[in-house]
């Protein structure tokens, strides 16, 4: 991967984080006023972020065998996964499904995205190792404006918490996927394809 190919693993980046962005935005609308449980709010967040962190625990075994692009990949799977059965479980009940689906889908969507933030900064910080301390703060700045974009985007045409979660999450796998695949070099991207199964 060269410095040119950079850029497209920031945006990627700032579509993951804006996912979550747009979870913590609608956090109190989806806990507290459509299933009107204030009160366990802070429960149900801390769940959630079992996902994440199991992800990060698995994520240490998985690197020295496969490298950052396998979870990568396998998280932008997740989160797509996550979203498409949150937008069916929302279309099925009228945007409010039974709050035990919500929080497993949503628990897989955030042990997707455990995987996803440290290897698209890893990998986007990879060609830039002599430039470490400047090229940190570009990621995080150009992310930082990504994702807020994104998230204000899907606040304003999804309507619903659920709809606006699942949207988020589908709408960063899909869009950060094809960054990714656009960032890593005809060979790379070949051999990770063959790897997930998608060509021989």
């Amino acid at each position: 991967m060269n410095r040119l190919d950079v850029m497209p693993v920031v945006i990627a980046t700032g579509f993951v984080f804006g996912a979550q962005l747009t979870y913590f935005a609608v956090a109190a609308d989806l806990f507290g006023v459509l299933y009107g449980l204030p009160e366990l709010m802070p429960a149900l967040l801390a769940l959630l972020a079992t996902g994440m962190g199991a992800a990060l625990l698995l994520n240490v075994r998985l690197l020295g065998r496969t490298g950052m692009e396998v979870p990568i990949v396998s998280g932008l799977l997740l989160l797509g996964a996550s979203g498409m059965g949150l937008l069916a479980a929302a279309a099925l009940t009228d945007g409010h499904p039974p709050l035990a689906a919500l929080i497993g889908l949503a628990w897989v969507g955030f042990f997707a995205l455990g995987f996803l933030f440290g290897n698209l900064n890893a990998f986007a910080m990879r060609p830039l190792g002599d430039l470490a301390g400047l090229a940190s703060s570009i990621i995080a700045s150009v992310s930082s404006i990504v994702a807020f974009v994104f998230a204000s985007a899907v606040g304003l045409v999804a309507e619903g918490p659920v709809w606006v979660v699942a949207w988020a999450f589908v709408l960063a796998a899909l869009l950060s996927a094809v960054f990714i695949l656009v960032a890593i070099p005809d060979g790379s991207r070949n051999r990770l394809l063959r790897t997930i199964g998608i060509r021989r």
